[in-house]
């Protein structure tokens, strides 16, 4: 029996996600993994979807600046049987990040290497828009994605 549901996120829920293997190799080769994730869960328009006690993933929207945010994801490693839910909830978070932020733009970043991440990318209606190269420690080449609100 599926119990889906968002709460807001906290630092605790990304102590408690069992993360994919191709996140947790992002993750824990950012310095301060740490302090990133409690800034991301403070500061930003962020989530949490639960299935029962079971996390799928968290994510969120962190102003940049004034009228631009930008999309972060951690997603765990049952996210197939969640797929549907998680798209659901992101496409409906990110407008309503639009309205509450008071934004006109959100950018987000996935590895060149990464297809699925950039095809989710693409069909939440976000638009590559360059290639950041060497961007990671590994010198890893990322791309910029970003959507507008009124475009």
């Amino acid at each position: 029996m599926n119990n889906r549901r968002i709460e807001s996120c906290k630092t605790e829920h990304f102590y408690a996600l069992n993360p994919r293997e191709y996140d947790k190799k992002a993750l824990f080769s950012m310095p301060n993994v740490d302090q990133l994730i409690h800034h991301y869960c403070s500061m930003s328009y962020a989530f949490t979807g639960f299935n029962g006690d079971d996390i799928i993933g968290m994510g969120g929207v962190f102003p940049l600046w004034p009228g631009v945010g930008e999309a972060w994801m951690f997603l765990g490693d049952d996210l197939k049987a969640n797929k549907l839910f998680v798209f659901k909830q992101v496409k409906k978070y990110i407008e309503l990040a639009f309205e509450n932020l008071k934004i006109h733009r959100i950018q987000m970043v996935c590895s060149d290497e990464f297809n699925e991440a950039k095809n989710f990318a693409e069909h939440l209606g976000f638009a590559p828009e360059g290639k950041m190269r060497q961007y990671t420690l590994e010198k890893k080449d990322y791309l910029l994605y970003a959507r507008l609100k009124d475009g």
